[in-house]
């Protein structure tokens, strides 16, 4: 502004960025699980967009969108590469050929377990009896962390992270089980039957 023939300081610059909006909205609750242990496959769900009608989703994996077609149910089954990495996932509705606002983000890993521990670590190590009808027993001088038991198909039973070296084991099936127990010093596998 001139005042008196007196220019004053410019004002700072504002900016401001136009989003066209789509009107659809974000899926929400999206939940990415692996599907069981040793699977490379991760199960994507998710709630309906329902306040617009659309067509399907569009499910992106690290950004990048991996549907070739329009998926029209709220679930997905992803094959991933790669076990223990971190795969994030986000889903968009889609509307005649336009897609909406993503939804939150879900990220997971795919777990393998390793069925042939180190030599050292594994003989540091010891569960009996085996087979076990009633109580499983850890004989070990190192520090455990965490247990876990998982069922042949990889799904958890049992888990414990205050160094339990007794576990009751009376009422589950009979069957092959797979322990995974975690020390300061590494993780240890083994499998066990329960009669």
């Amino acid at each position: 502004a001139i005042v008196n023939k007196l220019v004053s300081e410019r004002s700072e610059e504002g900016c401001v960025t136009l989003r066209e909006t789509t009107g659809i909205p974000a899926p929400k609750n999206l939940t990415a699980e692996q599907t069981s242990l040793n699977e490379l496959t991760i199960d994507l769900t998710w709630d309906a967009v329902t306040e617009v009608s659309v067509e399907g989703y569009n499910i992106y994996r690290n950004g990048t969108k991996i549907n070739s077609e329009i998926v029209v149910s709220t679930t997905y089954q992803d094959e991933v590469a790669e076990f223990n990495v971190e795969y994030c996932y986000t889903v968009r509705g889609v509307s005649e050929g336009v897609e909406g606002d993503p939804s939150n983000k879900a990220c997971e890993t795919a777990e393998e377990i390793n069925f042939i521990p180190s030599n050292e670590l594994e003989s540091a190590i010891n569960i009996y009896p085996n087979p076990v009808t009633s109580m499983l027993y850890l004989d070990t001088e190192l520090n455990v962390a965490e247990c876990q038991i998982f069922d042949i198909q990889g799904r958890l039973i049992h888990s414990s992270k205050t160094g339990e070296k007794e576990i009751a084991a009376g009422e589950w099936a009979s069957g092959v089980y797979i322990i995974k127990i975690t020390t300061d010093n590494g993780t240890v596998n083994k499998r066990f039957v329960k009669q």
